[in-house]
């Protein structure tokens, strides 16, 4: 399914696009159109749910309904309750909790994204659930501060002359991910032993983030 609707009148002449992209989110991946009504559209798409009565001039989002789909999700060992992070199919990185004492339970106002454009793989320190990594397109890498959410660029870069790693390499446009680039499962070691790397199809190094461990 395209990123746009378009509709046609006249057996497909004159296309026109619905909305400029502003109004709901681009990526659909499903639409129903009501038999009685065919200004009448419901859009399933990478944010959710959205309607719209007038052909796509205006969007309605249903906000409530807990449809993000995630890449990966990493979870806490905080106390009453444990956080989650998910890497979420273009809405970024999200991070909320499991359970709250809020009588009205888990709201959207609990929830905030640290990090925005497609979220992939997420990890907590072991050590340090304040700090987090994170995934973005292309193998990019972050390390994010929970309480600051100051963001640092942790990817290791190559030596003038030298390649990256092949997780690192872009795929070219139009590969298996969409031409988003090769994406890296980030892994935390849950020993003593093995921490200091934050693993994956690669080992990074926590302390510095400056080289890579060696191949997974």
């Amino acid at each position: 399914m395209p990123n746009d609707f378009d509709a046609a009148a006249g057996g497909g002449n004159g296309a026109d696009t619905l909305g400029s992209g502003r109004e709901k989110h681009s990526d659909n991946h499903a639409l129903w159109i009501d038999p009685d009504d065919g200004e009448h559209l419901l859009a399933g798409t990478d944010a959710g749910l959205y309607e719209t009565f007038d052909e796509g001039t205006t969007w309605r989002h249903f906000p409530n309904l807990p449809v993000s789909q995630f890449y990966k999700v990493a979870v806490d060992n905080a106390e009453p309750f444990y956080n989650i992070l998910g890497g979420a199919q273009d809405l970024g990185t999200i991070l909320g909790p499991s359970r709250t004492m809020n009588t009205d339970g888990i709201r959207n106002q609990d929830w905030t994204v640290p990090l925005g454009a497609d979220g992939y793989g997420v990890a907590f320190d072991p050590d340090d659930p304040d700090t987090m990594y994170m995934e973005t397109q292309v193998g990019n890498l972050q390390r994010i501060d929970r309480h600051s959410y100051e963001v640092v660029d942790i990817q290791p870069q190559p030596a003038p002359g030298e390649a990256p790693p092949a997780p690192f390499r872009p795929l070219a446009h139009g590969g298996g991910d969409g031409g988003h680039g090769r994406r890296v499962r980030l892994d935390l070691p849950a020993t003593a032993r093995d921490r200091g790397c934050l693993s994956g199809a690669v080992h990074i190094r926590l302390s510095d983030a400056k080289g890579w461990c060696g191949a997974a």
